[in-house]
């Protein structure tokens, strides 16, 4: 027998309230503030499909900064270009060694970036595959620290619609949505980039 709305969001709200009973420093706090239930399907609200975009995120987040790294060596062999002293020579030398690990890792980087993107691109051109539900919950508690907040999760729960089996906070994942769009766009432009969802917000870096 298939669930009323009401009944799933009675449901969810006590599966959502006995997981944060379980997660919360002080679950005495908590309060719901509201609660939306939709159906979730893969690849948007897959577990793997989420840790794979941060897995690239991580990736091109190192990029930028060893490609940083890179620039700061090249610098400092053209400002020690004509050392002299034995402490100039010294410092190019070491200027030399950080490009050639830097070029290194770069090219490394790029390679496992592109890999990872190629793979979440294909789960992205498969169809849509019903895989249980999604839970937006608002809801009022303590921190660590004992102060009361306001916060949000998304919580997916399995189709037998009787246990969370995973949650992260509601702004990371309206971030993967966002990520989701940028790679769903790139494909149909046909324009193959390394994108990754940093620092609260959407870079872009073409492959190479």
């Amino acid at each position: 027998i298939a669930m009323t709305a009401c009944s799933q969001r009675q449901k969810a709200s006590m599966l959502v309230e006995d997981y944060l009973e379980e997660a919360l420093p002080y679950p005495d706090s908590y309060e719901a503030i509201d609660i939306y239930v939709d159906s979730a399907f893969a690849p948007y609200d897959d577990r793997k499909a989420f840790e794979m975009l941060n897995i690239i995120g991580e990736l091109a987040e190192d990029l930028e900064n060893t490609e940083k790294e890179a620039r700061q060596a090249k610098a400092s062999i053209a400002m020690w270009s004509r050392a002299g002293s034995e402490y100039e020579l010294m410092l190019r030398k070491e200027a030399e060694e950080n490009l050639v690990l830097s070029i290194y890792k770069i090219d490394s980087l790029k390679k496992e970036g592109k890999k990872h993107y190629e793979k979440i691109s294909k789960i992205l051109k498969n169809e849509q595959e019903f895989i249980g539900y999604k839970v937006k919950h608002y809801f009022s508690a303590k921190n660590k620290d004992g102060k009361l907040q306001n916060d949000s999760g998304l919580f997916l729960i399995n189709k037998e619609f009787d246990e969370v089996t995973y949650v992260i906070p509601l702004s990371e994942y309206n971030q993967l949505q966002e990520a989701f769009v940028l790679l769903e766009t790139q494909l149909k432009e046909l324009t193959p980039k390394l994108f990754v969802d940093s620092n609260d917000s959407v870079q872009v870096y073409h492959a190479e």
